[in-house]
């Protein structure tokens, strides 16, 4: 547990010059929010997109030039502590977006776009997924292999724009949310075993 609060600090500290600005890009997120626009649907999982793009994609960037793994495997320091800072950095990303939104949702009334818990539980499922498999794929290939969830991501956006759809507006059965969001967690778990596993 040591070793992975030290990794985390780690992280959050190396290349901060770069992390800074992708943090105040997350008040992005609320602006949307508040401005009823349609990606403010999406600023629960946008805000921890941000943060995890200005921390951990930036720190794997920095570890893949500089062979930090291997630097870091030459010291006893055991590889499910290396995957899993990462792992948790990323669930402490998704409870700031969720606390972001929730304080500007309930402090900043009134809102054109409602809040359902249904909705809540998928987005918090499809970032488990993402930051999950962008992991996964630094760890066992590397940072450019990572690189194929982002543009996978950024394209649905784009096209669900481009679709004029609303997420708010779709029907989300409670019992599917929740199957989802547990389905999600046990990917997010998977593929962390399978990170420690099978690291480069």
């Amino acid at each position: 547990m040591e070793q992975i609060k030290h990794l985390i600090l780690k992280d959050l500290s190396f290349k901060i010059n770069y992390s800074l600005p992708y943090s105040l890009l997350s008040i992005l997120g609320i602006v949307l929010l508040i401005g009823g626009h349609p990606l403010g649907d999406f600023s629960i999982v946008m805000i921890p997109g941000i943060f995890f793009a200005g921390v951990i994609m930036k720190m794997c960037y920095a570890e893949d030039n500089y062979s930090t793994l291997t630097f870091l495997k030459s010291f006893p320091i055991s590889k499910k502590a290396i995957v899993a800072s990462k792992f948790v950095l990323s669930k402490i990303f998704i409870v700031i977006g969720i606390l972001m939104t929730l304080i500007t949702y309930f402090l900043m009334p009134p809102h054109t776009v409602p809040l359902h818990i249904s909705h809540i539980l998928v987005l918090i499922g499809i970032a488990e997924i993402y930051f999950a498999t962008y992991l996964f794929l630094f760890f066992r290939f590397s940072y450019f292999a990572a690189r194929i969830p982002p543009n996978i991501l950024g394209v649905s956006l784009i096209i669900f724009c481009l679709n004029k759809t609303l997420f708010h507006t779709l029907i989300i059965p409670p019992i599917l949310a929740v199957a989802f969001f547990v389905l999600a967690l046990f990917i997010n778990f998977l593929l962390m075993k399978l990170s420690i596993d099978r690291m480069r």
